[in-house]
């Protein structure tokens, strides 16, 4: 069970998120909400919740100053900020706090099912540890060495909209995006908060990678080393070098998204081709061996991907097309039992037998007089 807990001072969102929580999941349990910053720390250290969605804005004191109050004593709460302010400084503070997203509102039903699944896929993959969790990496002296206001403000919906470009895999769009916000800041940060800025939406980058793709980690850190790119930020004897080698670090990072997505493309190409070979062929004596050999896959390795792809294993996938095929001889001829087995794929009719009454609940011959 994930436990969720809500803090917001409007009492119709905190009623919404309760009945979406009681009437969508399962394996969610809200612990408690309430509306105000100073309850909302008590709550917590009270009820330890796995989950906190919060709005940044309440009314007795600032959702950031609770949520810095509760990262104390439990660091590895997973926290939704929500927000009606589309504010950058309001993001990127509450990002240098370790929450794990930050949604602006009005939400929808959907939006909130969403914000609910992704943290409690956190929860249940990363334990106690959130991707914001730099207690211990070098990006926590980079934000919070990052001066606690810029002189200027880039909106959030150019940033949103660089991040919602990689999430839908428009890359050219990603890149265009990120070269329009580096010229922006040309012109409305000092060269310091530019270096600051540079570094900080590399690690806001970075965690939208991981956050909308299936990259394992050990895959990304094997051929991306984190902290040697945001030292070459820190590093950077320029503003103009440091836009440069973050738009460098960003196209590096979109041509392995490119290429992995590729991949991606000829594996499904590859289980299509597969799937077709097998309903060509399923009434030969058909095996796992002989479908991974035609797509020049391992047996082990297709069979894993296979069920992967369509949520069906290659040996249930292949009952179900002779079985199908085997219903409708039932139906519409007076084959006997045995050259049924044979016709559709079957070597041995005791087996095809026992295979047909688990399906349907009637043995062949049961299924034929009660169809005829």
């Amino acid at each position: 069970m994930c436990r969720v807990m809500v803090v917001d001072d409007e009492p119709l969102v905190r009623e919404a998120i309760s009945h979406i929580i009681s009437s969508e999941f399962d394996s969610v349990y809200l612990v408690g909400s309430t509306g105000s910053g100073e309850q909302a720390v008590d709550l917590a250290l009270e009820e330890r919740p796995d989950i906190i969605i919060m709005d940044i804005r309440l009314d007795d004191q600032d959702g950031l100053k609770a949520i810095e109050e509760i990262k104390e004593f439990m660091p590895g709460c997973v926290m939704v900020v929500i927000s009606a302010y589309d504010s950058f400084s309001y993001a990127r503070q509450a990002l240098r706090l370790g929450v794990a997203d930050y949604m602006l509102k009005p939400l929808n039903k959907q939006d909130i099912i969403d914000i609910i699944d992704n943290a409690c896929l956190r929860v249940e993959t990363e334990g106690s540890h959130t991707f914001f969790r730099w207690q211990d990496k070098e990006e926590a002296e980079d934000l919070r060495a990052i001066p606690s206001e810029y002189s200027g403000e880039i909106p959030l919906d150019k940033e949103r909209e660089l991040l919602q470009y990689i999430n839908l895999k428009n890359y050219r769009q990603a890149r265009k995006k990120l070269k329009e916000i580096c010229n922006m800041i040309s012109t409305e940060f000092s060269r310091e908060e530019i270096k600051d800025y540079c570094r900080e939406i590399l690690i806001v980058i970075i965690r939208q990678i991981f956050s909308s793709t299936s990259i394992e980690t050990l895959e990304f850190t094997s051929k991306f080393k984190r902290e040697e790119m945001i030292a070459a930020l820190r590093n950077a004897d320029t503003a103009e070098r440091a836009q440069e080698i973050l738009q460098e670090h960003f196209r590096q990072l979109l041509n392995y998204l490119e290429r992995r997505d590729k991949e991606a493309a000829d594996a499904d190409d590859i289980m299509h081709k597969a799937r077709k070979f097998i309903e060509e062929n399923y009434d030969s004596q058909l095996n796992l061996a002989e479908v991974a050999g035609e797509v020049g896959l391992s047996s082990s390795y297709f069979s894993r991907s296979f069920k992967k792809k369509f949520g069906i294993s290659f040996t249930d996938y292949l009952n179900q097309l002779r079985l199908e095929r085997a219903r409708r001889l039932l139906r519409s001829s007076s084959k006997n039992i045995s050259e049924i087995a044979i016709e559709v794929g079957f070597n041995d009719s005791n087996y095809f037998s026992k295979v047909f009454k688990k399906e349907e609940g009637l043995a062949p011959t049961e299924y034929r007089k009660a169809k005829s």
